[in-house]
């Protein structure tokens, strides 16, 4: 029943749609015009609505609740969590080295980076970050990502600074190591 009140809430808004362009596709039908085509395709969609609402399983809902839950460390097992310690510049070697290796390594661990700040600024999506030198041979390097509650301090700081920050290695990108949820340790 889940699986037919799921396909009527799918098919549903895609046929009231189409009918509402061309109502004389579901002649057939004896539905003639753009009125009788919200009637009858809007309502099965609120059937379908209601009908995912009252069939959905409640104990798959309380499961995924609880395996969040469950996967989810409290603050105490967070902090006691290995931080690495790298610089940048090794970071950036590793990953020039074997991408695959150095995600194995350090992607989704918390590391202490420390390095020399190259610039500072804002992606495409106005989140401020920080790019720490990387290899002496390449203009890429490790782009660390700040909240915008951060952009004060970052406005302190200035290209060339020496700088250790903390972060969540999220991979490789266009040949920068990016570092999610980073902060300033000194």
């Amino acid at each position: 029943m889940e699986t037919i009140s799921t396909l009527l809430v799918i098919l549903s808004p895609i046929a009231l749609v189409i009918g509402l362009i061309k109502p004389s596709l579901f002649q057939k039908m004896k539905i003639n015009n753009r009125k009788s085509v919200l009637l009858v395709f809007g309502g099965l969609f609120i059937v379908g609505v209601v009908m995912v609402g009252v069939f959905a399983s409640p104990n798959k809902k309380s499961e995924s609740v609880a395996n969040v839950e469950q996967n989810t460390p409290n603050k105490e097992e967070q902090v006691k969590k290995e931080v690495v310690k790298i610089s940048a510049v090794q970071l950036s070697e590793d990953y020039n080295a074997n991408q695959v290796s150095a995600d194995a390594k350090y992607k989704n661990k918390s590391l202490e980076i420390s390095g020399i700040i190259e610039s500072i600024g804002k992606d495409i999506l106005d989140t401020p970050y920080v790019s720490l030198k990387g290899r002496a041979s390449s203009f890429f390097g490790v782009q660390c990502m700040f909240g915008k509650a951060d952009e004060p301090k970052l406005a302190t700081l200035s290209k060339g600074q020496s700088i250790v920050l903390r972060g969540e290695v999220s991979g490789e990108s266009i040949g920068n190591v990016l570092v999610n949820g980073c902060q300033i340790v000194e």
